[in-house]
């Protein structure tokens, strides 16, 4: 149905302007307007989707993640590194939200943080604005890549906003005895993965591998993500 949906509206139209208007050949026309007909849909496939239904306005995927009631995120991205936060219900409210920019380089707002290497959709390209909530907005080419986007600017988000309600997003894993918690911060990056499954394997609470989240009064908030081992 699509195909025959752009026939009739884009190629049937060009093919009868090329040959019965310009006189141009058969082939030759038949080629340009094959052309134009992929540039326009490959322009219309941004905002609408061609379906067994036909043309329907494109929605975005929404994914939610709820991180302790501390902070709130709604993301056109999945992230997985906050799988363990994620939830299937719509959040009454977010406190960041992450959005892509379908047209390329996200634009730039009053007091926002933006940057941009200069490739339009095909590059790297953010544009952060704190307001009642933080929203970053990505360029499409972060929504193929959603480690970079989360380590390269969504964590030092998720960290500035920890910091303004009053916890720190520490670099430390984390395992518990009843209700005391022990923090282990490598002192060269490195053995506290080890450390923390040796505890759990004697019988501590996982909480943290990477990341932990501490409040100011000692209190302190898992913050579980996938466990990576070096050698």
């Amino acid at each position: 149905m699509s195909n025959q949906l752009s026939l009739l509206l884009v190629r049937l139209p060009l093919l009868a302007l090329f040959v019965g208007r310009w006189d141009w050949p058969l082939a030759l026309a038949g080629l340009l307007a094959i052309l134009v007909e992929g540039a326009a849909r490959y322009a219309l496939s941004e905002q609408w989707v061609f379906s067994r239904r036909g043309l329907t306005m494109w929605q975005p995927v929404v994914y939610w993640y709820n991180i302790h009631d501390i902070l709130r995120l709604e993301s056109e991205v999945i992230l997985p590194e906050l799988t363990h936060f994620a939830t299937a219900e719509p959040l009454p409210r977010v406190d960041i939200q992450v959005r892509v920019d379908r047209h390329g380089t996200p634009s730039p707002q009053p007091g926002a943080i933006v940057y941009s290497e200069g490739l339009s959709r095909f590059g790297f390209g953010v544009a952060i604005m704190p307001g009642d909530y933080t929203e970053v907005v990505v360029s499409p080419a972060l929504e193929k890549s959603p480690y970079a986007l989360y380590k390269s600017i969504l964590e030092p988000v998720l960290r500035w906003a920890f910091g303004q309600r009053g916890y720190a997003l520490v670099y430390g894993g984390c395992f518990a005895w009843g209700e005391e918690a022990t923090l282990v911060v490598p002192a060269q990056d490195k053995g506290k993965t080890e450390a923390v499954l040796t505890a759990v394997q004697s019988g501590a609470r996982f909480l943290s591998d990477d990341f932990t989240i501490l409040r100011g009064d000692g209190r302190v908030f898992s913050f579980p993500k996938p466990v990576t081992l070096t050698g």
